[in-house]
């Protein structure tokens, strides 16, 4: 088993945790509130998050 495979399986449900707060994650509020220029970029191919919600 590969060392990822392992880190991943060693985690158990605490990978659970951060799936569901980046899942839920609105970043919008925070990039506002930024007071330096900032890039926030989002891609084509992105499998979590389609381009569609992204634009919305």
């Amino acid at each position: 088993m590969g060392a990822t495979v392992s880190r991943i399986l060693d985690s158990g449900t605490a990978i659970d945790a951060l799936s569901t707060e980046a899942r839920d994650h609105d970043p919008r509020q925070a990039l506002r509130a930024l007071a330096v220029p900032a890039v926030f970029l989002h891609a084509r191919l992105d499998a979590e998050i389609p381009v569609e919600v992204s634009e919305t």
